[in-house]
């Protein structure tokens, strides 16, 4: 499968729905009569197939969110489904478990819709979803918006929407930069130091492994920086869809969703420049105590 992008909060707005998804004819639109159509058909259909019966009982909403159902949205995006359950009828009617459910909707998803890039993804909840962690919801049983898309400007980007959070993700960046090339530079030192500790002996190779050691300290140091930077900016992330203090008007009216609270932003940025991706694998190779993977990842990985 192609790689998908999962960060479409960063795309370019647009000025209307993906016509190949949507009736625009309709004011509202609607889901297209083929589109509800093939969504309500994989879902039944294995619900038959799989003999998870009676889901007339069970079912409680099928919604579409994501990307797909604002402006802005990419050739690739998916088509998410969150489809709501009611957990313990469908313990009672179908006698097996949440678990199998999820299994279940995992094994009918990944599918392109016909001859777009745009894949079609289920998940399923325990109970109604939250309204403020989706920008969009439409009800794909109802064939009605739950909640409609805000309308920004065509042609705005992240960058134009949300200058001061960009400003600060530039800031982090800078930060990221700085500590990743140092690293990068002491690790290369450490390295040439290395392959010359044949040629000294004495003073001088006690120089040598008193500079090494001193410059993996320094390493060690900028590594658990790096780490703890990516622990707060996931931790942060998390917190941020926690919130409860918001009343729905008050939430709405400044963010539309939880998705456009600061720290989501922030992540969102790092995201699209594959610094988290990196700060994860950087995590992941220290926790190791591995110095030639470590060594490896700095010397031999293209960043940016």
């Amino acid at each position: 499968m192609l790689g998908r992008n999962k960060a479409s909060i960063l795309d370019v707005v647009r000025s209307r729905l993906d016509d190949r998804i949507w009736d625009l004819s309709f004011s509202p639109e609607r889901l297209r009569k083929e589109v509800r159509k093939e969504i309500l058909r994989r879902l039944f259909e294995g619900f038959r197939i799989f003999n998870f019966v009676r889901y007339d009982l069970w079912v409680q909403k099928v919604y579409m969110v994501g990307s797909l159902v604002t402006l802005q949205y990419n050739e690739a995006s998916d088509i998410d489904i969150t489809v709501v359950v009611d957990v313990g009828t469908f313990k009672k009617v179908t006698l097996k478990d949440f678990e199998a459910l999820k299994k279940f909707v995992s094994h009918i998803s990944g599918e392109y819709y016909d001859k777009t890039l745009h894949v079609i993804n289920y998940f399923v909840k325990d109970g109604d979803i939250d309204r403020r962690n989706f920008d969009a919801i439409y009800d794909v049983l109802a064939d009605r918006w739950v909640k409609y898309y805000v309308r920004f400007d065509a042609g705005s980007t992240l960058e134009d929407l949300v200058p001061d959070v960009y400003s600060k993700a530039v800031d982090i960046m800078e930060v990221l930069d700085d500590l990743i090339m140092d690293t990068r530079r002491k690790l290369v030192e450490v390295q040439s130091m290395q392959d010359a500790l044949f040629d000294f002996g004495g003073e001088q190779l006690r120089k040598i492994l008193d500079d090494v050691r001193q410059r993996l300290i320094e390493v060690e140091r900028n590594i658990e920086m790096l780490t703890t930077i990516y622990e707060d900016l996931r931790e942060m992330r998390d917190k941020a869809y926690e919130l409860e203090e918001f009343d729905d008007s008050g939430f709405l009216a400044l963010y539309f969703s939880r998705a456009w609270l600061p720290p989501n932003l922030v992540y969102k940025f790092l995201e699209r420049y594959n610094y988290m991706a990196l700060l994860k694998t950087i995590k992941e190779v220290y926790n190791e105590r591995n110095l030639e993977k470590l060594k490896d990842l700095f010397l031999r990985f293209r960043f940016g």
